[in-house]
């Protein structure tokens, strides 16, 4: 979609950043759950706005709707982490695609809810399917239990409920959120090996993205500019939402920012230069 330079481009940012490379050595994350989502948007985005059948549309789009929930479904039963990032990061494809065609807003809030009611409902699903599995072999007490202190332990407070809470978590909950998202920005720790700090990305990006909005008149650079600042969500919403989560895994939530914020900002520097170098050239 953006050109062989963004393509080469975010090739080298896998390959270096190092945090997709250290997930994907250890199957307990099933790191093909964090990215499925949003690869199956980008390509129902593709075919949806150049398929000029109406009917079609419809059919891509519920089609869509149904893989999305079986999607997040197997996400949520594969564990919990990075849930709101992984949803969020998959209405980022299909948000580009939507700015590109120039829908109109409601249209877009329509799409948004419906993806949104469909990611709630292949939660509370897996929600069910663990309660009952826990409750069917250790009683609904301790199937309350597990799952409220999941919730808890990864959240913002203890909510009167420290019993839940396994000890070496508490100073997580007592974390400051700015300090932590702070921390994610700027940070440049890495033990698994080379890693960029997010600011040196996240900073020439953003003001690129605000020049191209500015100023260009391409309407595929300009979508991608927009997407650019609206894909940061998915990752601040798991930092937000579960700040003891990150705080206590500040060796692995770097993760965050590929899904999909670093890919879709390096494709905004790729495809700019590439454009801008074809321009050059004429």
């Amino acid at each position: 979609e953006f050109g062989s330079y963004a393509g080469f481009a975010t090739f080298c940012l896998t390959l270096l950043g190092g945090w997709v490379t250290v997930f994907s050595s250890n199957l307990y994350w099933m790191p093909f759950t964090l990215f499925f989502p949003t690869v199956t948007a980008a390509w129902t985005g593709y075919f949806f706005i150049r398929s000029a059948s109406q009917w079609k549309k419809n059919v891509i789009a519920s089609f869509f709707i149904f893989v999305f929930f079986l999607l997040i479904l197997i996400k949520s039963l594969m564990g919990y982490e990075y849930l709101s990032a992984v949803c969020i990061s998959a209405t980022v494809p299909i948000f580009f695609y939507l700015m590109m065609a120039r829908q109109n807003k409601v249209k877009i809030l329509l799409i948004f809810t419906a993806m949104g009611l469909t990611a709630c409902a292949a939660f509370a699903t897996s929600l069910h399917m663990h309660y009952e599995r826990l409750s069917n072999e250790f009683g609904s007490k301790i199937a309350s239990d597990v799952i409220k202190s999941i919730v808890l332990k990864n959240t913002h407070s203890l909510s009167g409920n420290a019993d839940l809470i396994p000890g070496h978590r508490v100073e997580s909950l007592n974390a400051n959120t700015f300090v932590v998202i702070l921390f994610y920005i700027f940070s440049p720790i890495n033990k698994e090996g080379f890693f960029i700090p997010p600011i040196l990305i996240l900073a020439p990006s953003m003001c690129l993205a605000i020049n191209i909005f500015r100023s260009s008149g391409n309407c595929k650079k300009k979508a991608l500019a927009i997407t650019s600042a609206y894909s940061i969500l998915a990752p601040l919403s798991w930092l937000l939402l579960a700040k003891a989560h990150s705080a206590h895994h500040f060796h692995l939530n770097f993760i965050l920012w590929y899904l999909p914020t670093f890919y879709i900002m390096v494709s905004l520097v790729a495809f700019h230069y590439q454009t801008s170098k074809s321009k050059s050239r004429i």
